[in-house]
């Protein structure tokens, strides 16, 4: 992680309520920005377009993901996030929720394998530093406010992540809910499935299924014809 001091241009320019921790909620956005390459300047892209808004005190973020697999830091659990407006009422707003935004525009946009993986590993390491509680609820955004954020991001990032260790003798099937495609997945490779009732019918191996789950057989394993 780049943490916010390393990459920031503005700092801090107001004075934001300090961070407490113990969050009950992680709330997913997109920032509907450009992704390039370069991860630094894009989240000064991000932290720019905040800065003219005049609205907030600094990145409102507590953490920034880039689909390059790099998360930057925002507030980070040194401030309270500035993100998570409330206008649907309910249990969470800013005081207690944290904020995860990844930088792109996801309404046309794909999650990226390296960007899922550190955004889960993320959330392990908030758990485990006591910033969010281990049964903090994962939202997108529009469950507490009248928004289209973060548009798709939230699903692909709810796909379940095949292990990238999988020995040769492991096999399971990856079922996509989004397509009805299927796959045979072993040793880091992937068949395609022509008959997929058929296959299921006689394989007693683990299953899993999810929305747009071609994502992940196309950005984690190679597939063979």
């Amino acid at each position: 992680m780049i943490p916010h001091a390393d990459w920031t241009r503005l700092g801090i320019w107001g004075d934001p309520a300090r961070f407490r921790p113990g969050c009950t909620g992680i709330v997913v956005h997109h920032t509907v920005t450009k992704a390039t390459h370069d991860p630094v300047a894009d989240a000064q892209t991000v932290e720019r377009v905040t800065f003219n808004r005049g609205t907030f005190a600094a990145v409102p973020y507590s953490y920034l993901l880039h689909p390059s697999g790099i998360v930057l830091g925002g507030r980070q659990t040194d401030y309270q996030n500035g993100a998570n407006r409330n206008d649907r009422g309910g249990n969470y707003s800013n005081t207690n929720t944290v904020s995860l935004s990844l930088i792109g525009d996801y309404r046309t946009d794909q999650v990226t394998a390296k960007q899922r993986r550190a955004f889960w590993q993320l959330i392990d390491e908030l758990k485990m530093t006591g910033a969010v509680t281990n049964d903090a609820l994962v939202m997108p955004h529009s469950t507490v406010a009248y928004t289209e954020c973060p548009s798709a991001a939230f699903d692909q990032l709810n796909l379940p992540t095949p292990s990238l260790n999988l020995e040769e003798d492991q096999m399971q099937t990856l079922v996509s809910k989004t397509t009805g495609e299927a796959w045979v997945v072993a040793g880091n490779r992937a068949r395609p499935l022509s008959d997929v009732d058929q296959w299921l019918a006689t394989f007693d191996g683990p299953v899993i299924s999810a929305n747009n789950m071609e994502h992940v057989v196309k950005s984690l394993y190679d597939v063979t014809g």
